[in-house]
């Protein structure tokens, strides 16, 4: 029964968190001008009433497993971040190799930029705060209760996180060579989270990771 629930609301997530924003600006199109800004608005809170429903259904367990790192934080974090190390290492890696051949970077990564430009603190709200927790808890969390085994839920959980990163943006079907690299770093969280057994830990270092991204962006 348990299983059927969390594969139930996994299929859900899909389709729910894009018909709340996807709602809320078909309501503020009546009351406002339809840009992009007010667009991006209204996914943000649409993400951010589903993050509550993801919240609400796993209160118990994102609270006990908060206090497994409140009480390991320096054994956790090291380990996390050595985990994240390795993955980041291998994204970097097939990054390069995948941009070297087709000579271009990836549509998502393209896209983000775009926006981040334009609406810099509504797109670092999404990306380093919002978005971790979303996807931890979905490809991560909700996953695993999925799938068991470790191996299985491993590369699971990198090839969807890969794919649903890929496939943002794509020209061509040659992109989706970029899932290796979203892959890798998808397969690492969720390492990280089977063997920390705390979801705060891959959030933290999901955030981490996005925060940099955007640093370099700045910088860049």
């Amino acid at each position: 029964m348990k299983l059927k629930r969390n594969s139930l609301i996994i299929i859900t997530c899909f389709f729910l968190n894009y018909l709340i924003g996807e709602g809320l600006f078909e309501i503020a199109i009546i009351f406002f001008t339809p840009t992009e800004r007010l667009l991006l608005f209204c996914s943000i809170i649409g993400n951010i009433i589903f993050g509550y429903i993801l919240y609400r259904l796993y209160k118990k367990e994102i609270l006990k497993e908060f206090k497994i790192i409140k009480n390991n934080f320096k054994k956790i974090t090291e380990k996390a971040l050595k985990y994240w190390i390795t993955g980041l290492l291998g994204m970097i890696t097939t990054n390069i190799i995948i941009g070297y051949l087709l000579k271009s970077l990836p549509e998502n990564e393209t896209l983000v930029r775009d926006l981040f430009f334009d609406y810099p603190i509504l797109m670092a709200l999404s990306i380093i705060i919002i978005a971790p927790f979303l996807e931890e808890v979905i490809f991560r969390k909700v996953l695993n209760k999925v799938i068991q085994k470790k191996w299985l839920y491993i590369i699971t959980s990198g090839i969807i996180f890969g794919t649903i990163h890929a496939l943002t943006g794509i020209t061509e079907p040659i992109e989706l060579l970029y899932i290796i690299p979203y892959g890798i770093l998808g397969s690492t969280f969720a390492y990280t989270y089977y063997e920390t057994k705390t979801i705060w830990a891959t959030i933290s270092t999901h955030a981490l990771h996005n925060a940099i991204s955007m640093l370099i962006l700045v910088i860049l």
